[in-house]
């Protein structure tokens, strides 16, 4: 299974600069090509209802739980008293002050976590849930959408249409 959100990363026990996903070759050089089309599918609003958020929840959780600890270790982003070239927490992803994502990081027991790659997959985890609140809003001109709603049994998804409707 591709994991949502942390593909190319998730294909190796560490992270480094460039997610091994993208170094994938073949004789088609097809299978990156077909993780992002997987990944980006989860963005559609049919693909997305289909996917049981509970499996979304899990992965997501995990990823937190092993991140955690290097992110805590960070300093909160302070406009004015902040140093350049810093690695920091700014509203739930990391931050470099006048520098680069693309080189910070923060070495921990898997190796090195790039910044960008934990930005990337945060991301991601957000998308999936925006789009799943976005399509559930509209709902009401939506037909094709409420036959999926309809036969789900992701609970996750059942109980976001309840609250919607208690909302609307």
């Amino acid at each position: 299974m591709l994991h949502l959100g942390t593909f190319p990363w998730v294909y190796s026990s560490r992270f480094d600069a460039t997610g091994p996903g993208l170094r994938w070759i073949s004789p088609t050089g097809a299978p990156a090509v077909e993780a992002f089309r997987v990944a980006v599918s989860f963005l559609q609003p049919e693909t997305n209802l289909q996917q049981d958020a509970r499996q979304v929840v899990t992965i997501y959780r995990h990823f937190a739980a092993q991140t955690a600890p290097l992110i805590a270790r960070l300093p909160a982003y302070q406009p004015g008293r902040a140093a350049v070239g810093q690695l920091y927490q700014r509203g739930g992803l990391l931050h470099v002050h006048q520098g680069s994502l693309q080189v910070a990081g923060i070495d921990g027991p898997r190796g090195r976590l790039p910044a960008a790659a934990y930005n990337y997959i945060v991301q991601r985890f957000a998308s999936f849930f925006a789009v799943r609140r976005a399509t559930l809003r509209a709902l009401a001109w939506a037909p094709e959408m409420k036959r999926l709603v309809a036969t789900t049994s992701d609970p996750c998804l059942r109980a976001q249409v309840e609250e919607v409707a208690r909302a609307g």
